[in-house]
C-alpha cells in the first residue's frame, strides 16, 4: 500500500524569505513564474499589446537577460533560448508601450520574472542513508540527519513511496535543515532491505521541489558507507538513478520504487531526420529506432517536444506524425529545428499490478527542410508609393524603383510586371531590376499610377504579390515620412541637447526624416506644439528626438502630442507627422513614513485576522506605487489605497503569557516600484493585555500522612498552584477527600 510521510515547517522562516522578496520584487509588480526546463519560444506571459507597441528596458545589471533570453512575438514575452543556466535567479522587466496600450499613467509594466527549478529546494538530487536491522523507534537514518533545504514559509515535506511509514521527516536543529527518523520498528523477518522514496517540498497544493530518498537496511549502518553496495547501478548521486525521480509523481509509490530500480539501466541513443515544412497535418514523417530494443510488449511515448508540441506517435509502432492542427514553417520567424525525446518502455508486472519501465531513450532532431512555397513580398519605403516626374521628361527616363524578396525562392528568382488593367501608358517597369521608367515623353496629365506586381519565377506552383500602385506626380511634390507616425519615451532629469531614439508605427527604432522628390532640394526639420508654436523643448537632429531642457516628471505634463514638419527648401512644399513623446518617471526619492515608530495595544485573544494598525507612507515620485512587507511572520500586511498605507493584521496567535517582554516588535518595509525599489522601515511595537486564558496549575500530586492524634488546626501538607496569567490564586476542597486507613 503506497503511503505517505508528512512534516510542516511553519512560520519560523517566514522573516527570512520576506526579508529577502522586498529587496528583489515589489507586490505592484507582476510576478511571473518560469520553470528552468523551458524552451526556446516558450510563453512565458501576454502582454495585452500588439508585438509592434512594445519595448523592452531593463537595467544594465540585468542586459544579458533581456537581450539574450527574452524577446516579444506577436504580442506575447517568450523565451528566445533555454534558461536552465539561471535556475533559481530573478530579474526584473520593464515593458513600455509606445501608443499607451495600458491604462495606467506610466504607460509602463514592470514583471518580476523568476526562473525556478522544480529541484531547487533541495541541493542534492538524490540521497542515500542507512538502518540498521536492529534500530529502534525514533532512531536517526544515518546520513540523513541533516538534509539542507531552502526554508520558506508554510513549507511542508512530504516523503512518498512504499513502506514510507516506517520512516517520518522531522525538523533538525537548524530551520534549513530536516532528518530522516525511523517512524516503527520493523518485524524481525522483514525481507525487505531498500527502500526508494521521492521527498516533496510543498506549500499549500503547489511542488516547490523534489529529490530523490534510498536507504538501505544493513547490519551496521555506520560502516556501510565504506563497503560496496549491494544494489547495481543506484550510487548515490547516479545520473541514471536521479533522472528517475523526475518521473510522475502521481504514479502509485509501490510501482515508483519499482520502476526506480529497473529504469537505473535505461540506454539512450541519438536519431537525427528530415522533414519537409509542407508537411500536411496527420501525415506519417518518420519512424523511431529502436534497434537497441528487443522483445514484446514495447511502447513508446513522446516526453518533450521542443520548442513547440506539435508531433504525436503510435504508442505500438513507433511511427510519428504531425498533430492534424500544426503546421509546419520553415520561414519568417518558424522553427528550423525540433528536438525530440521518445521513450522506448516495455510492460513488466509490479506488485500493485503492470507498469511500463523506460528501457530506452531517444532523443531526435528534426531538421526541418524549405520548401519555394512562400510568395514574394515588397519591401520598399515608405509607404504608399509616391513619385516625380519632370514636366519635360522624354522616354527612357527612371522616375521610380520597387524592390521585393522572396525568402525561399533564391537568387534572381522575383520578378516584376506591370498590370496593365488601370496603369499608366506612360510608364514600365523592368522585370528583372523593378525600376520605373517613362515609355514616351511626358506632355500632359498631372497625376499618374501604374500598378505592379511581384512573382516568383522559380515556384513550381504560381506564386506572386498582390498589385501595388505607385502614384507619379508631374511637377513637384511635398515631403514624405517614412513613417505615418513616430513616439519616443525620455526620461525625466535628462540634460538638455540629449538626443532620444524613436520608433515607428510598427515599433521599430528608426530616424524621423521623410524623403524628398526634389532634385537638389533639402529638407528642414521643425517641432510645434500647436499649429503655429514652435516648441521649446523639443527638437528633432539627424533623425532623433532632441530635448532642449531639462524635464521634470512631477512637475511637466506626462505626455507632449507634437507634430513635426519636414519642408523643402526650395520649392517650400511641407508635410507633417504626428510625434508622441512620452515623459518617464525616474526614481528619484526614497519612501518616507509618516512615523517612525507605530504603536498599538491589543488583547492576546483576538482573532488571527484581526487588523491591529494602519501605516502610511509616502514617496515624491509620481508614478510610485508602494507595498509593504512586515518581518514578523506572527503578522502579515495588506497594502490599500495605491500603496498609500498598509493594513497590519495578525498572522498567528498572540500570547501575553509565552512573551516577555508582552509586546511584539518588528519592522515594517516599504517599496517602491522603481526599476531598482528603494526602501524605507519604521518600527512597529504591538503590546498585548493579558487575558485570563489559564487554568492555575498544581506544581505536583501530593501524599501525606496524618497521625491518629493530630489535633485539629495540626498543618497537613501545603499545596502551591500557579497561574500563567499572573492573577491571584485562592484554595478549596472539591468536597472530594480520599482518606484511606
Amino acid at each position: 500500500m503506497a503511503e505517505s510521510v508528512r512534516f510542516s515547517k511553519t512560520a519560523s522562516v517566514v522573516s527570512f524569505v520576506i526579508l529577502l522578496f522586498h529587496v528583489v520584487t515589489s507586490s505592484t509588480n507582476t510576478p511571473v513564474i518560469v520553470p528552468a526546463d523551458a524552451g526556446v519560444g516558450y510563453s512565458i506571459l501576454k502582454l495585452d499589446c500588439d508585438n509592434s507597441d512594445l519595448q523592452l528596458r531593463t537595467k544594465d545589471v540585468f542586459g544579458d537577460f533581456y537581450e539574450n533570453f527574452v524577446m516579444t512575438e506577436s504580442g506575447d514575452l517568450v523565451l528566445r533560448r533555454p534558461v536552465s543556466p539561471l535556475g533559481g535567479q530573478s530579474y526584473q522587466l520593464t515593458v513600455l508601450s509606445h501608443r499607451n496600450c495600458y491604462d495606467n499613467v506610466p504607460k509602463k509594466r514592470t514583471f518580476d520574472i523568476r526562473i525556478r527549478s522544480t529541484s531547487e529546494v533541495f541541493p542534492q538530487r538524490l540521497y542515500t542513508g542507512y538502518t540498521g536491522t536492529t534500530d529502534i523507534l525514533g532512531s536517526l537514518v544515518t546520513h540523513l540527519s541533516n538534509i539542507q533545504v531552502r526554508p520558506e514559509p508554510q513549507q511542508e515535506f512530504v516523503l512518498q513511496g512504499f513502506y514510507s511509514d516506517y520512516f517520518t521527516i522531522l525538523p533538525s536543529d537548524f530551520n534549513d535543515q530536516i532528518r530522516v527518523v525511523l517512524n516503527k520498528e520493523f518485524p524481525t523477518d522483514f525481507p525487505k532491505r531498500a527502500f526508494y522514496f521521492t521527498l516533496l517540498s510543498k506549500v499549500g497544493d503547489e511542488v516547490r521541489g523534489h529529490t530523490g530518498i534510498e536507504i538501505l537496511r544493513v547490519e551496521n549502518p555506520n560502516q556501510k558507507q565504506t563497503q560496496s553496495r549491494s544494489v547495481s547501478n543506484n550510487n548515490p548521486g547516479s545520473p541514471r538513478l536521479t533522472a528517475t525521480f523526475d518521473q510522475d509523481l502521481s504514479n502509485s509509490a509501490s510501482s515508483h520504487a519499482l520502476r526506480l530500480r529497473r529504469q537505473a539501466s535505461a540506454t539512450t541513443s541519438q536519431q537525427t531526420v528530415e522533414v519537409y515544412e509542407d508537411s500536411k497535418g496527420g501525415a506519417e514523417l518518420f519512424s523511431v529506432e529502436r534497434s537497441q530494443v528487443a522483445g514484446d510488449n514495447i511502447r513508446f511515448e513522446i516526453r518533450s517536444s521542443e520548442p513547440e508540441d506539435v508531433f504525436s506517435i503510435d504508442v505500438d509502432t513507433g511511427k510519428v506524425s504531425l498533430k492534424s492542427n500544426a503546421k509546419l514553417d520553415y520561414d519568417y520567424g518558424g522553427v528550423q529545428q525540433y528536438v525530440i525525446t521518445v521513450d522506448v518502455k516495455r510492460q513488466d508486472d509490479g506488485t500493485a499490478g503492470p507498469i511500463w519501465t523506460v528501457l530506452h531513450v531517444v532523443q531526435i532532431t528534426a531538421n526541418i527542410l524549405d520548401r519555394n512555397d512562400e510568395p514574394p513580398r515588397f519591401i520598399t519605403k515608405p509607404v504608399p508609393y509616391l513619385a516625380v516626374v519632370a514636366s519635360n521628361a522624354q522616354a527612357g527616363v527612371s522616375v521610380f524603383r520597387i524592390e521585393a524578396e522572396d525568402v525561399d525562392g533564391g537568387p534572381g528568382a522575383v520578378k516584376y510586371y506591370k498590370e496593365n488593367v488601370g496603369s499608366s501608358p506612360y510608364f514600365e517597369v523592368d522585370r528583372d531590376t523593378g525600376e520605373i521608367r517613362t515609355t514616351e515623353a511626358i506632355t500632359s496629365g498631372l497625376d499618374y499610377v501604374i500598378k505592379v506586381y511581384a512573382l516568383d519565377s522559380k515556384a513550381t506552383v504560381q506564386q506572386k504579390t498582390g498589385p501595388v500602385d505607385i502614384n507619379i506626380r508631374r511637377g513637384q511634390r511635398p515631403p514624405q515620412f517614412y513613417s505615418s507616425s513616430y513616439v519616443a519615451s525620455v526620461e525625466e532629469s535628462n540634460q538638455a541637447d540629449q538626443t532620444f531614439q524613436a520608433f515607428d508605427v510598427d515599433g521599430n527604432p528608426v530616424a524621423i526624416e521623410a524623403k524628398n522628390f526634389q532634385s537638389g532640394g533639402a529638407t528642414r526639420y521643425s517641432v510645434y506644439e500647436s499649429l503655429t508654436a514652435i516648441s521649446t523643448r523639443f527638437a528633432v537632429e539627424e533623425g532623433k528626438v532632441k530635448t532642449l531642457r531639462t524635464l521634470d516628471y512631477e512637475s511637466d505634463q506626462r505626455t507632449f502630442d507634437l507634430t513635426v514638419r519636414a519642408e523643402d527648401t526650395l520649392s517650400g512644399f511641407s508635410s507633417d507627422v504626428k510625434l508622441t513623446v512620452h515623459l518617464l518617471d525616474r526614481n528619484e526619492f526614497t519612501p518616507l513614513f509618516s512615523k517612525s515608530t507605530f504603536t498599538v495595544t491589543v488583547d492576546e485573544d483576538i482573532p488571527i485576522g484581526t487588523s491591529v494598525i494602519e501605516v502610511s507612507a509616502s514617496d515624491k515620485d509620481g508614478s510610485t506605487v508602494l507595498s509593504y512587507t512586515v518581518t514578523d511572520p506572527t503578522f502579515s500586511i495588506t497594502t490599500t489605497g495605491n500603496g498609500q498605507k498598509g493594513v497590519i493584521k495578525t498572522n498567528g496567535t498572540l500570547d501575553y503569557d509565552r512573551k516577555f517582554p508582552h509586546y511584539y516588535e518588528f519592522k515594517v518595509i516599504a517599496s517602491d516600484n522603481g526599476a531598482t525599489p528603494r526602501t524605507a522601515e519604521a518600527r512597529v511595537i504591538v503590546t498585548t493585555n493579558n487575558v485570563n486564558d489559564q487554568a492555575p496549575q498544581f506544581d505536583d500530586n501530593k501524599v501525606a500522612t496524618l497521625m491518629g492524634n493530630a489535633e485539629p488546626g495540626t498543618t497537613v501538607i501545603i499545596v502551591r498552584a500557579v497561574d500563567e496569567d499572573g492573577d491571584a490564586v485562592t484554595y478549596s476542597f472539591d468536597g472530594r477527600i480520599d482518606i484511606q486507613f
